[in-house]
């Protein structure tokens, strides 16, 4: 966090995957980093109602704070002034999140407001006119953090669903289920083939109004032209990963801004 976009945009993603973890994971959330049925427990009493109303505080705590994470993140990425407040927040309601999520929260208030971070605000108010301030993570798309993280967050995921499925799956009595490893492989290439499914139409109506299609990137796999003809690549650091783009140009002719909106997103030049 030694330069200002990078802190602003890390506590940016702090925001948006707790916003996640609140919502897709508030089991996890409200057991092991509230503790809640613990605390319920020891304050009341696990036969009195102020514990089933101290569960439901706790179970509708998530929604709010989710909300606020995910409207402070994007008011970051806009650096829109009321970012700034939006965050603070959210920090607050973290902060009430005892024990873990309050670290969160501490680092959230300290990001944005402490003397050191202070010029974050100056900024968002500068690049309002300035225009869009550059992504770290669009600036550096190769980045090897961001393909760390986005391996252990997508990991992380896959495994708290499949628990969650398996105990399901146990409660109803159900035969077990042990895939192991081919289960993360047919995942990984059904990701793969829905990427390919949802780019290609965008590869298939650039062709239809006229436009040359440049670039086609579907997980690792990265198809592209320029002066020496048709390029094909296999970028191993984007091996986990499962999104992709499309980039064409216009061909010519007429029409030029219905044929983007048709396309969408507009067009963009690969930078290969």
């Amino acid at each position: 966090m030694g330069n200002l976009p990078d802190r602003r945009v890390l506590i940016r993603w702090m925001f948006n995957a707790l916003g996640y973890l609140l919502v897709f994971g508030h089991r996890f959330v409200i057991d092991s980093l509230l503790h809640a049925r613990h605390w319920a427990g020891v304050l009341f009493g696990e036969s009195s109602p102020w514990y089933y109303l101290f569960m439901a505080a706790a179970t509708l705590y998530t929604i709010p704070t989710a909300l606020a994470c995910w409207i402070a993140a994007a008011g970051l990425k806009r650096n829109k002034p009321w970012g700034i407040w939006a965050g603070g927040f959210a920090s607050f309601l973290l902060i009430l999140g005892f024990p873990w999520l309050t670290l969160a929260g501490g680092m959230g208030f300290y990001v944005l407001y402490t003397t050191e971070a202070a010029p974050i605000r100056a900024a968002t108010v500068r690049e309002r006119s300035a225009g869009p301030t550059t992504d770290y993570w669009d600036r550096k798309r190769r980045s090897k953090a961001q393909g760390i993280v986005q391996v252990v967050l997508w990991f992380g995921l896959y495994g708290y669903l499949r628990g969650w499925m398996a105990l399901y799956a146990q409660r109803a009595g159900m035969t077990a289920w042990h895939p192991g490893w081919q289960a993360w492989l047919w995942v990984s290439v059904i990701l793969l083939f829905n990427t390919a499914l949802h780019e290609s139409g965008h590869a298939i109506i650039a062709w239809a109004v006229g436009s040359v299609v440049r670039v086609f990137s579907v997980g690792p796999f990265t198809w592209w032209l320029d002066r020496g003809g048709s390029r094909f690549r296999i970028d191993w650091g984007r091996l986990f990963a499962a999104g992709g783009y499309m980039g064409a140009v216009p061909g010519g002719g007429g029409n030029l801004r219905f044929n983007e909106i048709a396309i969408v997103p507009p067009a963009r030049r690969p930078t290969h």
